[in-house]
């Protein structure tokens, strides 16, 4: 039994901030390689959809050799469960915290109470999209994407807040 199925397997992948899993029990499970976690960056941004591994091989910068070595490092880590090998590809079977952060920002569009549905989603935002990798060409994309995202909630709660005579509070944003 490996560590991944000890922790009763991985709640969730992070990539606000660094990107690693996090176990059911909230413990971090350190993904050890970079490549590793570039591998798990790359299946997380694109969860759920089935990646092909010619083009994962070809994204990471690999050979199609090593991409199976690289997944079965991180299925040793993160635990088969999580990441599914699937009829022509690889998939990431696990929520991911930026799609979390997506569907709660989508939620308080809609929701009665608006500053409090803001906070929900700011609470998930835990650093810069894909830290490690925001440079790399596979990120570029989603790093814009969730980053301009983040900015307009922050926009968006400061006119909450000021709207509900609290600007001392967005002025500390």
């Amino acid at each position: 039994m490996g560590v991944a199925e000890e922790r009763a397997g991985v709640a969730f992948v992070r990539v606000l901030g660094g990107v690693d899993a996090v176990a059911r029990d909230g413990a971090v499970i350190g993904v050890p390689s970079a490549t590793q976690r570039r591998l798990l960056g790359v299946l997380a941004v694109h969860a759920p959809r089935r990646l092909r591994p010619e083009w994962l091989a070809d994204v990471l910068g690999i050979s199609p050799g090593a991409l199976r070595t690289t997944v079965a490092r991180l299925r040793a880590v993160i635990g088969s469960d999580a990441l599914v090998t699937a009829a022509n590809g690889y998939v990431l079977a696990c929520e991911v915290d930026a799609s979390r952060f997506c569907r709660a920002v989508a939620d308080a569009q809609d929701s009665a109470r608006p500053l409090a549905a803001l906070e929900d989603a700011l609470v998930l935002w835990t650093g810069p999209p894909l830290e490690e990798f925001s440079g790399e060409e596979w990120a570029a994309g989603d790093v814009m994407r969730l980053t301009e995202l983040h900015a307009g909630v922050v926009d968006d709660y400061a006119a909450a807040l000021i709207s509900g005579r609290r600007p001392g509070d967005a002025v500390a944003l």
